[in-house]
Parts: C-alpha cells; sequence; structure tokens
C-alpha cells in the first residue's frame, strides 16, 4: 500500500483549492503508470481508489465508478496482462536457468557490467594451474595429459579442466580432467569438502562449472544439459522423496519419466524394488514412514529404473548394510555389461 498512498496523497495535496500544485499531480501520474508494472501496486491502488471514489467524484466533478479510468480501470486491464505475461516470463526464465551455459553467459554479462573482470589475474590463475599440476600424483598427471590431447574423447565420461568457485570464493572443484570409459564402475573417494558433490550437481547440470567442462556420452553439460540428463539417472546426497506418496509411486513415476512402456511399468516397478531389497509391503508404504536405509534403498531404485547409461549416485550406502550394497552394484554393473 507504500506507493498508492503517496500517489493518494500527492493527488490530495495538489487538488488544495486555494493552492493548486499541479506539479504534484503530474508526479502523482506518472508514480501510478511506473508502479502499474507491479501487481500488488496495482492491486492496492484498485481497492485504495475505489473506497475513496467519492473523492475523486469531487476532484473530477463527474460521477465515477470502479470501471473509470481515473479509478481502478487501468489497474484492472494492467493485472490481466501481469497474470498472461508474468506466468509466460516465469516460465521462459525456468527453461533458460536450466541451461548451464546460459547461466555462464549471464555471469560474464555481470562480471563485465560490475568491472569484476579487471580483479582477475589470468596470470596468476595460470600460475596455479601449473602449480597444481606440478604438485599432482604421476598417474593424475598422465591422466590430464591424455584428456588433453584427446585420447579420452572416446569415453562415456570426460571431465575436461572441469573448475566450479561459488561466489563466496571458496574453490570446490579445481581443474579436475579424466576419462571414465563405458561399462566402468568408478568411485570417487575424499574427504568431507572435497568436491564430491560439487562434481555430481555440475555432472548432473544442477549447476555450470565456473570454467572447463564435461561431456556424458558426447553430450556437453554446458551447452547440452537436456540431452545429458536423459542419459543419467542420479541418487543426490539428500534424499529427495514426496512424504504422500508409496515408495511404488516414487519408482513408477521416475519410469515413466524414463519411457518404460505402460503394459511393462507394474512388472519393471515391482522388479526393481525387490532388487534394492524392498518388498512388496513397503513398496505401497507411504515414504515418509521409511527409516533412513530404506529411503536410501529407494533413491538407488529410483536413480537405476529405466536402464540409464550413466548412473550417479551421491553416498548411495549411507543407512544400508554394505555387503548388500556392494552386491547390489556388482550385480547392476554385470546386467550393464551384459547389456552393452
Amino acid at each position: 500500500m507504500a506507493g498508492p498512498l503517496v500517489c493518494f496523497i500527492l493527488r490530495l495535496i495538489a487538488s488544495d483549492i486555494n493552492n493548486p500544485r499541479e506539479s504534484l499531480k503530474t508526479t502523482a501520474i506518472v508514480l501510478e503508470w511506473t508502479l502499474r508494472f507491479i501487481p500488488s501496486f496495482c492491486l492496492g491502488k484498485g481497492l485504495l481508489y475505489t473506497i475513496n471514489a467519492n473523492f475523486f467524484e469531487l476532484l473530477e466533478q463527474q460521477p465515477l465508478d470502479t470501471w473509470s479510468p481515473a479509478i481502478a480501470l487501468y489497474e484492472v486491464i494492467f493485472l490481466g496482462c501481469e497474470c498472461v505475461v508474468y506466468v509466460a516470463l516465469t516460465v521462459l526464465i525456468d527453461i533458460v536457468s536450466g541451461k548451464p551455459s546460459t547461466s555462464i553467459l549471464l555471469k560474464k554479462v555481470t562480471d563485465c557490467l560490475t568491472f569484476r573482470w579487471l580483479c582477475v589475474n589470468k596470470k596468476a590463475v595460470a600460475a596455479a594451474h601449473a602449480l597444481l599440476s606440478a604438485n599432482d600424483d604421476e598417474d593424475v598427471i598422465v591422466e590430464n595429459e591424455r584428456v588433453r590431447i584427446g585420447k579420452a574423447n572416446d569415453d562415456l565420461i570426460v571431465l575436461n579442466a572441469l573448475s566450479k568457485q561459488y561466489p563466496n570464493g571458496k574453490k570446490g572443484v579445481e581443474f579436475m580432467s579424466l576419462g571414465i570409459p563405458a561399462g566402468q564402475c568408478f568411485g570417487l573417494l575424499g574427504i568431507n569438502g572435497a568436491g564430491k558433490t560439487s562434481t555430481m550437481a555440475m555432472l548432473t547440470a544442477e549447476f555450470p562449472p565456473s570454467s572447463g567442462d564435461a561431456t556424458l556420452a558426447g553430450y556437453s553439460v554446458s551447452n547440452e544439459p537436456d540431452k545429458t540428463r536423459r542419459t543419467i539417472g542420479y541418487c543426490p546426497q539428500f534424499d529427495a522423496h514426496f512424504a504422500c506418496m508409496t515408495g511404488a509411486e516414487h519408482v513408477e513415476l521416475y519410469a515413466v519419466i524414463k519411457g518404460v512402456r505402460s503394459d511393462k511399468l507394474k512388472e519393471v516397478v515391482a522388479a526393481k524394488l525387490n532388487e534394492v531389497g524392498l518388498s512388496e509391503f513397503d513398496g505401497n508404504r507411504l515414504s515418509s514412514g521409511y527409516s533412513g536405509g530404506m529411503k536410501r534403498k529407494l533413491s538407488v531404485a529410483i536413480a537405476t529404473i529405466g536402464s540409464p547409461r550413466i548412473v550417479f549416485l551421491d553416498e548411495p550406502s549411507t543407512g544400508m548394510r554394505h555387503s548388500f550394497f556392494l552386491g547390489f552394484v556388482w550385480s547392476s554393473l554385470i546386467h550393464s555389461l551384459m547389456s552393452l
């Protein structure tokens, strides 16, 4: 109500019979047309001016109603247009923001406008990269060189100098290069805060890398995130379940998204739940009643449904018996190798 009240007070002062001030009325009109692009202003002004319609009848010296231009006509028109335009704009922003390459472009534009690029010492960055390379283990240096000269281009997953620096200056991942061939079970190990989850997030196109790139089955995570997401299954570090859905409904939902045929849906869902150790009784229970281990099993089932070419598992064995989990991984790996 702040905007409508300011405009109303300006009009009130401008209407002083003894000292009319047209400049204040003009200011109120300019403010109104400027603020009409804000829906809350349109709603507040429409209500305020409708309540005080008698006052504006005295000013205009003519009968007015809610649909008069001096009361709320323009506000209603603007609200009607904003209902369509702003919803469409929201959808467009959601689509565009899902592409990491767009986020990188926006960051470059922002850095240029704020002159942040003046603070970047490219020589220092190159020197830091060289220092990191010099301190790397021999096998790491060999792998970096293999990726650099293109010998890893035929691998299913290729990370090329992948880096992530957060806005607060913290470096989550720095110049990470490696190639993972198809059919391989690859373990990414490191202490807490080493950048494992950050790497996963970049590979699943959750957010863009600060520099470098990665390709999954030949698709760039920066430029082709939609295509990369179609080839992967992902078990996040923290379970993302719907409390009012059963375990079977979760797996069925993601099976439909992954394109499992409707006539095979029930059979595939039951088999997948059994594969991770969830009984039919467990599958028909709400996920909100699951234990921590059962939730992790459900997340693994969701990640592997639909036979994706690549499966990312972020700490999937938390709360699960390691013997069971290792057996599941080996059986899944063998099944994947047989299907290649």
